[in-house]
């Protein structure tokens, strides 16, 4: 890539396969902008595929499942709990534990698997006098 001066404006130049690349400084860079848009739509299906195996039990309380490959018990219950904060977050409230399941035993990957009873309730708001 040559940096070529012309009219008092610095342009950088790149060959490419069909010939001279000529751009000027603030201009828009049509590949940027296509790999732009690129990383922007992937993030958005990230998101949007992200989704949160919750299952209602009724009476306002709901089940999710947590599993980790390491940590035990302890691991797949914190995942369960990261996986209800996230539900309840959604309706700005915080997730309540009711109780857990541990199933006994490994998954075929070697993971614990816990389930976790919880309801969503608005987060506590400490206030000191």
């Amino acid at each position: 890539m040559g940096v070529a001066k012309r009219g008092g404006h610095d342009r950088a130049q790149a060959l490419c396969g069909c010939g001279v690349l000529t751009l000027r400084p603030g201009a828009r860079d049509p590949i940027l902008i296509r790999m732009r848009i690129l990383i922007l739509t992937a993030a958005l299906l990230v998101t949007a595929c992200t989704h949160l195996n919750v299952q209602d039990a009724g009476n306002g309380r709901h089940l999710v499942t947590g599993s980790a490959a390491s940590g035990g018990y302890t691991g797949s219950r914190e995942e369960a709990i990261e996986q209800a904060n996230a539900y309840c977050d959604e309706s700005h409230q915080r997730a309540v534990i009711d109780s857990f399941d541990d199933k006994p035993g490994v998954g075929p990957r070697g993971e614990h698997t816990s389930g976790m009873l919880f309801t969503c309730a608005p987060p506590l708001v400490l206030r000191f006098q």
